[in-house]
């Protein structure tokens, strides 16, 4: 038996065509897809350039098992029941040693995590579309404790050092716009909760670098 291709299967899934219909672009049996898939005939380097073809990825996506990325913020999201019944509140939670990773392209940054975007059963906010999505940021701003200037005028995650009045952010990690204040202060503003707290002490700040709606298109929404 050859070597199976580390990552034929998470490709096929994301590509959205079942297995037969592989198959039949690339004019082999149902079967030897299947031995393709398993490592029972060897995938020749031209086969996987077919398939990459088929599947709309490259052959290395295909061949080689992909990065992984820590999962370094979970984010609940809660019916809001003080507010009217779309209000949505949220708990999230910094995982200082993450206990989590999600399989991602080796495109990203090596100083990149993922903050995974969770909702109870029973939610029905206006913020149904990002369950299960997933936000990148840059990893070092909440190790290290420090507000990273991209966050400028940006969308970021941050931690306040002190307590806060938002009925919406059930923690003191929140995702806000930031803007600089004299003496090392910031002004926050979020327009989805309608939120805005001035002369805010950063504890730290990172800016959100992508958002993936639909991470299995992407091959990241496998958590391992």
């Amino acid at each position: 038996m050859g070597r199976k291709p580390a990552n034929f299967e998470k490709a096929i899934q994301a590509s959205g065509l079942t297995k037969k219909e592989i198959a039949y672009r690339k004019n082999v049996e149902p079967a030897t897809l299947s031995r393709h898939l398993s490592g029972a005939i060897p995938l020749t380097l031209d086969q996987a350039y077919d398939y990459a073809e088929i599947l709309g990825c490259s052959p290395q996506e295909i061949l080689f098992p992909l990065e992984t990325m820590p999962v370094i913020i979970s984010n609940q999201m809660h019916n809001e029941a003080s507010e009217d019944k779309w209000a949505t509140s949220f708990t999230r939670v910094v995982h200082d040693k993450p206990t989590a990773t999600i399989n991602t392209p080796s495109y990203f940054e090596r100083d990149m995590a993922a903050c995974v975007n969770l909702a109870d059963e029973d939610y029905r906010g206006g913020l149904n579309g990002l369950t299960n999505s997933i936000d990148i940021v840059l990893k070092s701003p909440i190790v290290e404790h420090y507000v990273h200037p991209r966050c400028q005028q940006s969308l970021s995650y941050v931690c306040l050092n002190s307590d806060h009045e938002s009925p919406r952010e059930k923690t003191n990690i929140m995702i806000q716009t930031i803007f600089n204040q004299p003496d090392s202060l910031y002004t926050l503003y979020n327009p989805i909760t309608d939120y805005t707290h001035k002369d805010v002490d950063l504890r730290w700040a990172t800016p959100i670098c992508a958002t993936i709606y639909h991470p299995d298109m992407f091959y990241t929404g496998a958590i391992q």
